[in-house]
């Protein structure tokens, strides 16, 4: 930061994360219309995070956020070192964690999952199921 202004290497990654936060919202949407209600807030918490990672520490005095001195490709550097890119890694932290709760809540209020088991029953029969020959089993034995 210089004379009290943002770098627009920050302002980059706020707008980055932001429409990614917007990107990965309109996904949690259960019908095909567009949730627009989560993605925005998703793109706001996206941005907050962002504007905390990359400026807001400096600004509050809590030190400076930057990267580490692990020698490894740029890239991933700041992919993987630099608590600047963790903005960009909230959003898709959020849409991985809506989509298992999601995706849990499903097989938790169907009775096919916890009462009957047929659901479970048929996922395992296609999975062990042995194809015509000359196809090779999904699951094999060597």
């Amino acid at each position: 930061m210089q004379n009290g202004s943002p770098r627009t290497s920050s302002i980059v990654i706020i707008v980055v994360a932001t429409l990614l936060g917007i990107f990965f919202g309109l996904g949690t949407s259960t019908t095909k219309d567009p949730n627009w209600l989560a993605a925005l807030i998703i793109g706001a918490i996206s941005a907050g995070g962002a504007y905390l990672a990359t400026i807001g520490y400096q600004r509050m005095g809590l030190g400076t956020a930057g990267p580490t001195t692990i020698q490894d490709p740029p890239f991933a550097r700041f992919l993987f070192a630099d608590t600047r890119a963790a903005a960009l890694w909230l959003p898709v932290r959020l849409f991985g964690g809506w989509s298992w709760l999601d995706a849990s809540l499903h097989k938790l209020g169907d009775p096919k999952w916890t009462d009957t088991g047929v659901a479970l029953k048929g996922f395992w029969l296609s999975a062990v199921k042995v194809p015509d020959a000359p196809a090779r089993p999904a699951i094999t034995y060597d």
